[in-house]
């Protein structure tokens, strides 16, 4: 149950088997069922049996693997780090037992979290946030607590306090919202395949005052030349002489060592080791995983560069192709 999406008719099968063994006053005679299944699923600290909802048992089990989140959405909010990656108008990200989002009309040019920010030592704009937000938002905005290192924003699991995904905790919001996806196995499919927090799979432009490096090794999938490009990448941003850098790559397993505080004792390591080293030279810089969806004008930039031998270097201008995924990429990263 925690590798295959079950079909809805093999749980209710199960299910059914279950209720006569529960019910069955021997082998082979049925037995009277005094009461209804349902009633039977509600959990024992509520006063019930506590036997499982196999299809949402099934769906909690399958939720540990990550791709299969966006069902469980509705327990998924922001945890501010840096505020880079976190829409102050579209994401949930205000505190609480509920996803919220800000109600306040929306203000023109006011879109990352991080414009709500100061540096240095990092602190809430109290001054911009009593201008803009109500009262209470203004009030639920400045009890966020704002990490004094240089660290990512997070999507977490705001129903346990962990702030990490248990079974135990998405069965139990599948419970609450009979609404969920239940209704057949094709909506239980639409909902796995959901959409995910759209910092992993779309481009979104950077905050003021940041620039984003957005680097891709084409179609090599070798972890040293996926390390390479980063490291090239952040020498282009240094040469250029910019400060505070936002860098982007698909290779999950090259951003992970990166952010890691631990030693890294992978095959690009000499790599990451450099790419720390380097990343102290800028006045801030941050390292984000990015899908590949997101990071097409990358891509499409890198296959042009390996069908030739030596550097190639585009000021204002590009492959036709790379300007238009770029422009694409503006255009759905833009605010509403």
């Amino acid at each position: 149950m925690n590798c295959f999406l079950l079909p809805s008719a093999v749980c209710r099968d199960l299910e059914a088997v279950m209720a006569r063994f529960w019910w069955q006053k021997k082998v082979g005679k049925k037995g009277l069922h005094w009461c209804s299944w349902k009633k039977l699923l509600v959990p024992k600290e509520e006063g019930g049996i506590g036997f499982r909802d196999l299809a949402k048992f099934n769906i909690a089990l399958l939720a540990n693997i990550w791709f299969t989140k966006g069902l469980l959405g509705s327990g998924l909010k922001w945890r501010i780090g840096s505020g880079t990656s976190v829409s102050i108008w579209k994401d949930y990200w205000l505190p609480g037992k509920a996803q919220r989002s800000i109600s306040t009309d929306r203000v023109a040019g006011l879109d990352w979290v991080a414009e709500l920010i100061l540096n240095e030592p990092n602190r809430w704009n109290r001054v911009l946030i009593y201008s803009t937000f109500s009262v209470e938002e203004t009030d639920q905005i400045m009890s966020l607590p704002i990490p004094t290192t240089d660290q990512s924003d997070k999507v977490v699991w705001f129903s346990d306090n962990s702030g990490i995904y248990f079974v135990k905790s998405g069965y139990k919001m599948l419970l609450d919202n009979s609404n969920g996806c239940e209704s057949s196995t094709h909506a239980v499919r639409d909902c796995l395949f959901a959409a995910q927090p759209r910092s992993m799979v779309k481009w979104l432009p950077p905050p003021q005052g940041w620039v984003k490096i957005n680097v891709d090794a084409g179609l090599s999938v070798a972890k040293n030349e996926q390390s390479l490009v980063v490291l090239h990448g952040l020498q282009f941003a240094l040469d250029l002489g910019f400060s505070n850098v936002i860098l982007e790559s698909d290779s999950r397993l090259v951003v992970n060592n990166i952010q890691k505080s631990s030693e890294d004792y992978s095959e690009s390591r000499l790599f990451t080791w450099d790419v720390k080293n380097l990343a102290r030279k800028f006045q801030r810089c941050r390292f984000q995983f990015i899908a590949r969806e997101g990071n097409g004008a990358a891509h499409v930039m890198a296959i042009e560069g390996m069908r030739t031998e030596g550097d190639l270097f585009w000021v204002e201008d590009a492959p036709l192709k790379a300007l238009e995924v770029a422009d694409s990429d503006r255009q759905s990263g833009r605010p509403p």
